[in-house]
Formats: C-alpha cells, sequence, structure tokens
C-alpha cells in the first residue's frame, strides 16, 4: 500500500505480475475507492482505477499496466 485515505474511503496500491522469461513483468499502480451508499442496503461497492503517485514511479524493467476501470460489487447473502 502506498498510501491510505481513511476519510475518503480510498487507497493506493501497488503489485507486480512475474511473467516468464524473456518477457518483461508487468506492474500496476491503482487506486481503489469504496461506497456504502448504494441503492441495496448493506452494499458495498469497490471501484479500481490506474493512477499516478509520486511515492511510486515507474521501474524500468517492468512495464506499467492500466487498469482502465474495475470493481466488485459485495451484497449480504440473504441466508
Amino acid at each position: 500500500m502506498i498510501e491510505n485515505d481513511i476519510e475518503n474511503n480510498s487507497c493506493v496500491f501497488y503489485f507486480l505480475i512475474p511473467t516468464p522469461f524473456g518477457i518483461s513483468n508487468r506492474d500496476f499502480l491503482c487506486r481503489m475507492k469504496t461506497t456504502e451508499r448504494l441503492a441495496k442496503p448493506g452494499a458495498k461497492a469497490i471501484h479500481v482505477k490506474s493512477c499516478e503517485h509520486s511515492g511510486c514511479p515507474p521501474i524500468k524493467k517492468n512495464v506499467r499496466a492500466e487498469c482502465v476501470i474495475g470493481g466488485y460489487l459485495f451484497e449480504k447473502d440473504k441466508d
């Protein structure tokens, strides 16, 4: 985790995906934000998107991959 903003329910995180020999590793730098203000009570949504951060510049030997948009929706099971 590069940055954690508890007040705004968001964080910036970094992860690396190792690749086979001869292919550059892929790394990601993303901002994740959670929200509970949804139409369904008790549901939570997580939104993930690539970002830039001075605390984690690109590494020359890796390819900085991009997450255009991603997310998850969590709902309580009726049971």
